[in-house]
């Protein structure tokens, strides 16, 4: 996982790092399967704006929401060429299943008017995540990727106020 590597690269060149892990859409979901992982003490908390739960969900939901197209036979076909080929099972990625074993503290913002990941994703991954110290903030009227600009003050001062607690 390239965020591990990163992390790794990071504490290497600072031994007294420390390190807030964040991402957008597919860095958000990237970041929600981070936290699942055995972190270094360095990473002191982890912000996800508009994670997905898992490929397969993500994927599903858009052969739906854009294309019409059932899961059948579209879904096991890309499986099946990304398994051959990457040798990467697009099945078993999920935020879901990693957030179950997430330790670290960790927010998760999402857009509520959001048409590419939808809305009611947030709180699956909200609810999946074992952090003894997790939030969540809805963002109205944001779309994909559009919370930071669509309420900026709310969003910052939710990003900020949360980051401060564990990196200052």
């Amino acid at each position: 996982m390239d965020i591990l590597a990163w992390i790794d690269r990071i504490i290497k060149e600072d031994s007294a790092a420390r390190i807030l892990v964040s991402g957008v859409s597919m860095g958000g979901a990237s970041v929600l399967c981070a936290a699942g992982e055995k972190l270094p003490d360095a990473v002191k908390c982890l912000i996800a704006d508009c994670g997905y739960t898992s490929v397969r969900d993500i994927l599903s939901y858009q052969l739906h929401a854009l294309f019409r197209l059932p899961d059948m036979p579209f879904l096991y076909a890309a499986r099946s060429a990304i398994l051959r080929h990457a040798g990467y099972d697009i099945f078993r990625a999920s935020a879901v299943e990693q957030l179950k074993k997430a330790e670290k503290p960790i927010m998760m913002i999402h857009g509520e008017e959001d048409k590419f990941v939808p809305f009611y994703m947030l709180e699956q991954v909200y609810a999946a995540a074992a952090s003894k110290d997790k939030e969540m903030l809805a963002i109205p009227g944001a779309g994909h990727g559009t919370a930071c600009c669509t309420a900026p003050d709310l969003y910052w001062e939710h990003y900020l106020a949360f980051a401060d607690r564990y990196i200052l």
